[in-house]
Parts: C-alpha cells; sequence; structure tokens
C-alpha cells in the first residue's frame, strides 16, 4: 500500500484516536543532543500523523520534519566556519525550528498542545545563545517554508477517466485484471481518486518514473499471465493462508498480517515512515551525528515517497486483479470459491506489485546501503494497542525480533500474503523493484536536488485505459490541453 493508501485506510477508525502524546517518545538520551532533537520531531510527525483524524492524503505524503530541505540546508553551513561544538549546535536549532514550523502548518490543531512545547524544550536543551538561536530560526523557517509551498497533497484531477476504465463493458472482470465488484461504492471511487492522482505525483528525486520502470523494472517484473503455471503457483500458495477461515491459522501469522493492515489507538506507525523509522533507530549507532541522522532520514522519507510513485504508476498500468476477486470469480484454470474471504481488508485499487513491500524494500535497501548488510540481529518495540476491527483487537502491537534487515522485507512479505492481500509473485517483485529504486535513490542522492511539485491540471488530461489482458501494462497519463 502507497502512504495516500495507509492514510486514508486509518481514516476509517480514527475517530477513537485518543490525543495523548504516548510515553517513550523522547530520543536516546546516550545519543548526542542534536541526535535526540531530530528523533524527537520524527517521533512527534509520526505520532501525529496517526492521530490526526483529517489527514487523507498528506502529510504523510510529504517529507518528514522538511527533512528534503534540511540535508541541503546543511551544506550551507560549512560557508560559516563554525567550530564543532558550534555548528553541531546551530544545525540542532534549524533541525527544531525548520521541523516546528513543518509541523505548525500541518497540525495547526496540536501547536499549543504539543508542537510550542516541544520547541522550547529544546531551545532550553541546547542552551542556545540568542545568535544561534536567531540564525538557527531564520535558517529553518526559510527552508520549511520552501518546502510547504512546493509541495501539495490534492489536485483537482478527474477521477472520470479511471472510473470509466474499471466500470467498462462487462461487469464480470476479465482474467486476472482489476474491475470494481461494486461500481457504486462510494469508498472504491476515492480510494482511486487518491492513488491514481498518487501516480501523476512529481518524484522528488526520480527524473522521470515512467523512463524509470521501462528502463530497471519492466525487464524482469510483471504480473503472470492468466492462466498460467505460475499464476497456479500463486493461487496455491495463498488459498488457504490468505483466508479468514483457515483452521490453521495461528496467533503470530495474526499478529504480522495486523501489523501492516491493521489500525491501533495511540500508535505512531500508522505509516511505512513510521515504521522504517523505528528500524532505523533500533540500528542508530550511539555515535551518529545530527547530520548524518537527517540525512538518512531525508534518504528514506524520499526514497518512499518516490517509491510509491513508481508503485502506483506499475499498479496502474499492469491493473492486476485481487486475490479476493480471484477466487471468487475463478478462470479457466481455477474453479471459482464464493465464500473466500481475505483475513483482513483489502484496499479497493489493483494489486500488482505489493505496496506495503515495494516501500519497505526501497527503505531497507536505502539503510543497508549506509550501515552494510550485515547488520545483525535487533528488535523494534510495538506501538498501540489493535482496534476492534483487527484480527487480533485488544491486543498490543508486539515487538519484532529481526535476523537482520532482509528480514524485515521477509515480515513484510508474509503479512501481506496472511493479510490474503497479495500475491507470492506480487510480494517477491516488489522486494526487487523496491531495491532497486532505494539504489537509484542512493546513487543519484547527490546530483538531483529534491523537488516534487505535481503539474498543472489545468492544462492536462487524465487518460487510462485497461489493458487487453494480464500481463499487458497500460499506465494512467498526462495528455496536453489544446487551449484555443
Amino acid at each position: 500500500m502507497g502512504r495516500f493508501m495507509e492514510a486514508l485506510v486509518l481514516a476509517s477508525a480514527i475517530s477513537v484516536i485518543v490525543l495523548q502524546f504516548p510515553s517513550g517518545v523522547v530520543g536516546n538520551s546516550k545519543r548526542e543532543v542534536g541526535v535526540s532533537v531530530v528523533l524527537e520531531w520524527t517521533d512527534l510527525h509520526d505520532w501525529l500523523l496517526c492521530s490526526d483524524v483529517r489527514q487523507v492524503a498528506g502529510p504523510g505524503v510529504e517529507i518528514v520534519g522538511a527533512l528534503a530541505g534540511q540535508i541541503h540546508l546543511l551544506d550551507r553551513f560549512t560557508s560559516f566556519n563554525f567550530t564543532s561544538r558550534s555548528s553541531c549546535t546551530t544545525e540542532s536549532a534549524v533541525v527544531a525550528y525548520a521541523s516546528h514550523r513543518i509541523l505548525s502548518h500541518y497540525y495547526p490543531w496540536a501547536i499549543d498542545k504539543f508542537i510550542d512545547p516541544l520547541l522550547n524544550r529544546h531551545i532550553t536543551t541546547l542552551k542556545l545563545s540568542t545568535s544561534q538561536s536567531l540564525l538557527g530560526q531564520r535558517i529553518g523557517e526559510a527552508v520549511a517554508d520552501e518546502v510547504a509551498s512546493k509541495r501539495t497533497t490534492a489536485k483537482p484531477f478527474s477521477l472520470r477517466a479511471v472510473k470509466s476504465t474499471l466500470t467498462a463493458a462487462s461487469p464480470h472482470p476479465t482474467p486476472g485484471l482489476y474491475r470494481y465488484l461494486n461500481a457504486s461504492a462510494a469508498g472504491q471511487d476515492a480510494m482511486n481518486f487518491v492513488l491514481h492522482n498518487a501516480a501523476l505525483s512529481n518524484t522528488f528525486l526520480l527524473k522521470d518514473p515512467l523512463e524509470f520502470i521501462k528502463n530497471h523494472i519492466l525487464g524482469d517484473v510483471r504480473p503472470p499471465k492468466v492462466p498460467s503455471p505460475e499464476f497456479d503457483r500463486d493461487w496455491k500458495a495463498l488459498k488457504d493462508i490468505g483466508r479468514i477461515d483457515w483452521p490453521g491459522r495461528t496467533l503470530i501469522m495474526n499478529l504480522t498480517a495486523d501489523f501492516y493492515g491493521c489500525q491501533r489507538v495511540n500508535s505512531s506507525t500508522c505509516s511505512i515512515d513510521g515504521k522504517m523509522h523505528k528500524v532505523m533507530k533500533a540500528i542508530l549507532p550511539p555515535k551518529a551525528t545530527v547530520a548524518e541522522t537527517v540525512t538518512l532520514l531525508a534518504k528514506l522519507s524520499v526514497a518512499i515517497f518516490d517509491t510509491g510513485v513508481v508503485l502506483d504508476t506499475l499498479q496502474y498500468g499492469f491493473w492486476f486483479w485481487r486475490p479476493v476477486m480471484a477466487f471468487r470469480s475463478g478462470d479457466a484454470q481455477h474453479a471459482a470459491i464464493p465464500s473466500w474471504t481475505p483475513y483482513a481488508f483489502t484496499p479497493p485499487h489493483p494489486e500488482f506489485p505489493s505496496g506495503t513491500v515495494i516501500n519497505v524494500a526501497a527503505a531497507v535497501r536505502i539503510l543497508e546501503l549506509h550501515f552494510g548488510d550485515d547488520v545483525g540481529a535487533f528488535s523494534v518495540p510495538g506501538s498501540g494497542v489493535n482496534l476492534p476491527s483487527c484480527g487480533t483487537a485488544g491486543l498490543p502491537e508486539p515487538t519484532f525480533n529481526y535476523t537482520s534487515l532482509a528480514d524485515v522485507v521477509h515480515t513484510a512479505q508474509l503479512a501481506r500474503m496472511y493479510a490474503g492481500a497479495h500475491w507470492n509473485s506480487s510480494v517477491e517483485a516488489a522486494a526487487v523493484a523496491g531495491r532497486r529504486v532505494g539504489e537509484w535513490i542512493h546513487e543519484h542522492w547527490a546530483q538531483r536536488t529534491p523537488t516534487g511539485v505535481l503539474p498543472d491540471s489545468k492544462y492536462l488530461k487524465v487518460v487510462a485505459k485497461l489493458p487487453n489482458k494480464a500481463g499487458e501494462w497500460s499506465p494512467i497519463r498526462f495528455e496536453s490541453i489544446q487551449l484555443k
């Protein structure tokens, strides 16, 4: 799932979220004070995102705490020739003021109770002189204003192209192709509006998602034909473990599935960003610097966002059908199973590849390239208690013990299959594609300033066309409108 969809799914149950800042959110006291400042603003953002009933397409789709701006901002400090101590203090002040400005922009309801108090505490903790505080405020707020002014979370793109594609011709789906099962469902319209919007967003660092997909993904990453031996393997692999009434289901299967598909109260991990921030903090060495921490967070955020655009471009190009649609409809190779019900909520948008896995894989690759492939075992504590809509309602999110960074991706793959939301080929392809996006972001990080502004829809129209059969790619695209 892309972060657009993660936020939209969250909105269905968010009214019961308790607006109480969770305990244990402050940074590690053994770390450099500036690093703790960075981590505390990141923690606050993650928690506010999960606590805001109004958030649908943002700011979960934004750069966390103006981090993309902060990393480029840090380059400017070299020209000031600060001493080591004052440079660290001033960098931390910039992070605090920039993050305060961004969070205040998106969460005005939280300014008095959460955002201002954190800034005030950091000003006291950093023991800033008047000149340091003023410099940090001027630079931080300038960067935050620039980031906020360039970013937008909604454009009035027409949904007509997508809706007509998904409801055209026969009401019965072509084997392998996604279609509305209930064309009048308002939720499906809303979901596809948000996600096809995402497919048309400008990326922060990737120059052209379509070209990247053609050059780096389509050569060996495609959904199986239907019918085919490959799809037969997918069918058999998911038929039992993905359904809610399989007698072999275990508690760990359900908790794993709910980690990526379940809403929680008092949680700070409702998005892939929040989950990967916790992984990063679990392996971040005590001697990490402010610059290293900000750089890493910025890379993670940019990689997850750009991967999300690649994801939605792929999903709305292949239009592959969801397991629940396939099992209930059947095909030439398999009899329909009308009663087949997935364990967890299945998002109403095309399936291939898995959004959760592609984003996790991209973020993990950023961490691997920074820390190395042999990080070793580590644990990530849970966050929040599962809500009544979840199969493990009332249980706290468990601590996940990982054997390696690669195990984080593997767990995400299992989670989406245990939920009944994705095929085996989809989670495998997502891991490959996400890894490639992460590598590209890492390799090109210093070569292009992150941007990411949606085109002006006044001069463009959206074109969507269903492929003729499964395995073909027909992506949503913009076409120019000739003004007379």
